[in-house]
């Protein structure tokens, strides 16, 4: 049995699987099995897998008949893996060089979760900034996920969608218990089943361990919703989806489940949230249904009022969407690279 399964779902992403596979076998692959399960799809994303099966033993590739969708395609993914521990990853995605001997080396003190970092990218896979997702949290600490003040510590200290397990690539997780946890039908389809699966390692006196260097390079907004639909469908995916999950996770504790919205509000501020009279087409068409669902959580009732005011304005929301980001990775990367040298 390997000690690791890198799992990936993927749908027709044959270009950036091809360079996610890459990044995965340039490594020593020792106790560790690379599983592909792709959706259906009508591109060349079988031909990529087999071009690798040719060079290594280790990687299965799995065709679905028909697309599952995202959440069924991510637990039919985890399903075909047999190693111990299982590492989800986007198929659009990259590994850092030494990321797999890194995680392995995590493996090492048997926590049944690893969260672990990742670096924003754009599509080239070029650095833009540091996917941090928890604030003055030093690098190996455990929390217990079954000692509610663990818990309510952690998610105080969130602040990215990566703290919540929101993105598939931040967790290393053992599969014996994800295997334990039935999936609700009424939350498969909602994008966030992975998070449901988590956050319910709590039931079995889970820990996790935070370890905050990077492995992964992630392509920032390059998910299918908000290529086709734009960022204001992303943004409900985000908030009716949590708000669902969060309901069937803590619906018997009103503590963490505020917390955990709370954490919502902290990384999707009302300064990143887009002024009305920027919106246009489909953005502005889905804008109703984004207010319905953010009066929800507990952001400031001003706030909320204001949300279809065509007053409503922000200099910091204006400044990050028009400064100039290769000019500001000139600075952050070379920072980055002494922290990551010396801090680890």
């Amino acid at each position: 049995m390997p000690l690791l399964s890198v799992c990936i779902p993927t749908y027709n992403r044959a270009k950036e699987l091809d360079v996610l596979l890459s990044s995965l076998t340039a490594q020593d692959m020792t106790g560790v099995e690379i599983i592909v399960s792709d959706n259906a799809s009508c591109d060349n994303t079988k031909a990529v897998v087999e071009k690798y099966g040719k060079k290594i033993k280790n990687i299965f590739y799995y065709a679905n008949e028909s697309n599952l969708g995202f959440d069924a395609n991510i637990l039919a993914a985890v399903a075909r893996a047999k190693g111990k521990y299982c590492w989800l990853l986007g198929s659009d995605d990259a590994l850092h060089k030494g990321a797999l001997a890194r995680a392995l080396g995590y493996l090492k003190s048997n926590f049944e979760l690893y969260a672990v970092g990742a670096d924003l990218c754009d599509g080239s896979l070029d650095f833009l900034q540091y996917g941090g997702y928890l604030r003055r949290v030093k690098d190996g600490c455990a929390f217990g996920m079954a000692k509610k003040r663990d818990m309510l510590f952690y998610l105080s200290r969130v602040k990215a969608n990566m703290g919540l397990f929101g993105y598939i690539g931040g967790v290393i997780f053992l599969k014996e218990i994800w295997d334990k946890i039935e999936a609700p039908q009424n939350l498969i389809g909602l994008g966030w089943i992975h998070v449901y699966k988590f956050w319910s390692f709590k039931n079995f006196g889970a820990a996790v361990k935070y370890k905050s260097r990077a492995l992964v390079k992630i392509r920032f907004y390059n998910d299918e919703l908000s290529l086709k639909e734009g960022r204001v469908a992303r943004l409900i995916l985000e908030f009716k989806g949590l708000l669902l999950t969060a309901r069937a996770l803590f619906k018997e504790d009103k503590d963490l489940y505020n917390a955990f919205l709370a954490a919502v509000t902290r990384y999707v501020r009302p300064d990143s949230v887009p002024p009305l009279f920027t919106l246009k087409g489909k953005d502005k068409e889905h804008w109703p249904q984004l207010v319905e669902f953010m009066r929800r959580y507990p952001y400031p009732e001003r706030f909320k009022n204001s949300l279809n005011s065509k007053w409503r304005f922000s200099f910091i929301y204006f400044a990050r969407e028009f400064i100039n980001k290769p000019a500001l990775r000139r600075v952050k990367a070379p920072v980055k690279f002494i922290k990551d040298l010396f801090f680890g």
